[in-house]
């Protein structure tokens, strides 16, 4: 008789339970993210920032340091001793002194534990306690975006993506400036030449081409390297976010420039000096934009999550898809800890509450028949 009553209990414990287990999956909070960041300081991609917590205290004879290696293991170039604070947190900086690209030549960051005095300074030790690679291919295609595209250039596509727009943009401003309806033409279409580059339909080689003869449109079409990078490691959620964001600046940037560049042609059909230079002023402002970006909401900074950013902003995204997002343990594969219950903030969280709510609902459906049926017989 104590059957039925047992499975209808154990089946109303399951579904009280299951308000608990979800509450759990909704308020748990990832836990804050170890991870080391290259940006640029006195020259490109010259500096790496580490942001750390619960590292271990350490004694004085030993140190942690942090160390770049390049992709074939060749090179390992220490980033500095670090310093923790009393709550086991870590903000270091470091900028090579030879202005060196950090995303050039190295793939990989490790975090050791080394030896005070350390007898080998140049090599990391064996203890490593945080580790992370970059997939090489979509390095390969990050760098593309901010070193070496095209081949055998030093800057990426970014990088001249930029610089070609700031050079768009002098000229458009030494036209708003001219004294003359022949030196404003010039400076004019040397500003549309710039952006079209040689194979474009409004190129004019007659009034020569101050840009590096491939033009803003082509770099700006070009950061379809960010999603080749994406394509190569879609489970890495830094490459793939920063990616879209890249994505979604450089489209600002093509716009941004066609209009500059129709409102050149347009200013170019004005005879009088003084309407075509009041024709240039939108030019400058587009140019400016496609290079700084807008705060089209006021907010006082550029959202390039709203769609606000330009060429610079597309830079600092391809840049932070290289971000180093460290995991315990040495290369190549991180530490594994092992089987257990899901911690808080655990992707298996919800599916342990959805799990609970199919037993609780069969166990319900189970005991239910299983009672009706015992008082029917």
């Amino acid at each position: 008789m104590l059957r039925p009553k047992l499975a209808l209990l154990l089946a109303l414990f399951a579904i009280a339970a299951l308000p608990v287990a979800l509450a759990h999956a909704q308020k748990a909070e990832p836990p804050p993210r170890n991870m080391a960041v290259i940006w640029d300081n006195l020259s490109l991609s010259d500096s790496i920032t580490y942001t750390l917590t619960g590292m271990p205290k350490l004694g004085p004879d030993k140190a942690l340091e942090g160390w770049l290696i390049s992709d074939d293991n060749s090179v390992r170039l220490s980033t500095g001793i670090m310093t923790v604070a009393e709550d086991g947190s870590v903000n270091h900086s470091t900028t090579t002194p030879s202005g060196e690209n950090l995303i050039r030549r190295y793939d990989k960051v490790v975090i050791t534990v080394e030896p005070v005095p350390d007898p080998s300074p140049a090599k990391p030790s064996d203890e490593v306690l945080w580790s992370h690679r970059i997939p090489s291919r979509a390095m390969e295609h990050i760098r593309h975006l901010l070193t070496n595209w095209p081949e055998p250039a030093t800057k990426g596509v970014i990088t001249n993506l930029k610089e070609q727009l700031e050079a768009a943009l002098l000229h458009a401003q030494l036209a708003q400036a001219a004294t003359t309806i022949a030196e404003f033409q010039t400076h004019a279409h040397h500003v549309i030449n710039i952006i079209e580059g040689p194979t474009g339909s409004n190129f004019d080689a007659d009034f020569g081409n101050p840009g590096d003869g491939i033009g803003v449109l082509t770099h700006a079409a070009d950061r379809k390297h960010a999603g080749f990078a994406a394509d190569m490691a879609p489970d890495d959620a830094d490459i793939t976010n920063h990616a879209a964001l890249v994505e979604t600046n450089g489209k600002n940037v093509e716009d941004w420039a066609k209009q500059a560049r129709d409102q050149s042609l347009v200013a170019l059909g004005v005879s009088g000096l003084t309407q075509a230079q009041i024709q240039m002023i939108p030019v400058i402002g587009l140019l400016n934009s496609a290079v700084n970006g807008t705060d089209a909401g006021g907010s006082g900074t550029i959202d390039s999550i709203s769609g606000e950013g330009g060429a610079k902003q597309a830079y600092v995204e391809a840049q932070l898809m290289a971000t180093y997002a460290l995991s315990p343990g040495g290369l190549p594969k991180p530490i594994q800890l092992g089987p257990g219950l899901p911690s808080a903030g655990d992707s298996a969280v919800p599916m342990v509450a959805w799990l609970a709510l199919a037993f609780g609902v069969a166990l319900a459906a189970g005991g239910a028949a299983l009672f009706w049926r015992h008082h029917r017989a």
